[in-house]
């Protein structure tokens, strides 16, 4: 990734005029270094998706609001955002993603993009325990089977939680493969903790 002539680095509260070696420093690292160190590769659209979820997890709500327009013009539109902010309330938990839908909803309708987007909802509520436990066998594997019933008694409601609405409510939904959520839920829980 070259972020001279790629990646567009948006100009975080005018930094680039009070402190450009800092900025010189953080491009260098956030948009040539890591992207080739990584042990995979991601194009363009989900290295933005990526830091998205990243400030998210990390509550970097002001970097966020400053991202966000550059990512959207840059290939990652507006239903993977949101998208990537409603998985996060399961990971996060609703108060830490709550502060992030206003000033999401903002940039959008700034930029032209009628909300609410479109569902992308894929199953019913009569379906949902199995559409989930079929998203995590496709992720983990066969041993996922009846995982929803699995676990000592006082905690086996848990279980049904993560399958019926982390999997299910989630994962089964349009825009965003198996594997953008996964690297979202690597990025989310990981940031939030500082590391």
């Amino acid at each position: 990734m070259d972020i001279d002539n790629k990646v567009s680095f948006p100009d975080l509260l005018g930094l680039s005029e009070t402190d450009p070696e800092f900025v010189a420093l953080f491009k260098q690292f956030a948009f040539q270094e890591v992207p080739k160190d990584l042990p995979f590769s991601l194009d363009e659209r989900r290295y933005y998706l990526a830091t998205l979820a990243v400030l998210v997890g990390s509550q970097g709500l002001e970097a966020y609001k400053e991202l966000l327009p550059v990512a959207l013009d840059n290939g990652v539109k507006a239903v993977e955002v949101k998208e990537m902010l409603y998985q996060a309330v399961a990971y996060l938990g609703l108060s830490r993603v709550y502060a992030f839908f206003a000033p999401t909803n903002t940039i959008f309708t700034n930029q032209g993009t009628s909300l609410p987007l479109a569902s992308q909802k894929n199953t019913k509520n009569q379906t949902r325990l199995e559409a989930g436990e079929e998203a995590q066998i496709a992720i983990f594997g066969d041993q996922m089977k009846g995982f929803a019933t699995k676990g000592e008694p006082d905690v086996r409601h848990i279980n049904k939680w993560l399958v019926d609405n982390c999997f299910s409510d989630y994962y089964t939904r349009s825009s965003l493969d198996y594997a953008e959520r996964e690297l979202a839920d690597i990025l989310l829980p990981l940031f939030s903790r500082g590391l």
